[in-house]
């Protein structure tokens, strides 16, 4: 009994002693928090939505979609236990329905049918050469800008983010089990 007790003690010691675990339980709460948050209305699902995308975009864009074999060269194709990853990681996000994580699964599925009919061995893997989520090449600049956009209802389920003058997405949402989930962002 002494012993189990100065176990638990010494774990709890470990445990608040531990600044990754107290980095991860803050993250961890704070994630929470936008998600529930998020439940409110359809900007606040954008809006925190797009906050988590940015404070997860670098890593999501390190998850290699494709193998791409430089010596010998040998043609391109979806690495297709990394798109299960990619795909795991945003649905964690708690943002985006299951219409949205398909209409991405698909895209990547004609881009690979795409990659074996052409055997392409250079240059960047066609249709992966833009951010699946903002929906452009540029987005270095875009990120910038996430956290300065307007954000504006334009119907009960339509939302628009203006990154500047020029630049928007229009993100199409709907509710179930009490929250608003993005089907699609175009």
């Amino acid at each position: 009994m002494k012993t189990n007790i100065l176990i638990i003690a010494l774990s709890f010691s470990v445990l608040f002693n531990n600044p990754t675990a107290i980095t991860i339980g803050k993250i961890q709460k704070e994630q929470n928090k936008i998600q529930n948050q998020a439940t409110v209305t359809p900007e606040q699902t954008v809006r925190s939505f797009i906050f988590w995308y940015s404070k997860n975009m670098q890593r999501l864009n390190n998850i290699q979609l494709v193998n791409q074999l430089q010596a010998p060269a040998k043609p391109y194709y979806v690495n297709k236990a990394n798109v299960a990853i990619y795909l795991a990681e945003l649905k964690k996000s708690g943002f985006l329905s299951n219409k949205f994580l398909n209409s991405i699964e698909h895209y990547i599925g004609m881009c690979n049918e795409n990659l074996l009919k052409t055997k392409q061995i250079e240059g960047p893997p066609e249709g992966f050469d833009m951010d699946m989520i903002l929906l452009t090449q540029d987005y270095e600049s875009n990120i910038k800008l996430l956290n300065q956009g307007k954000i504006t209802r334009l119907t009960k389920n339509k939302v628009r983010f203006t990154f500047d003058s020029e630049d928007f997405l229009v993100f199409s949402l709907s509710q179930g089990k009490g929250k608003w989930l993005i089907d699609s962002i175009e």
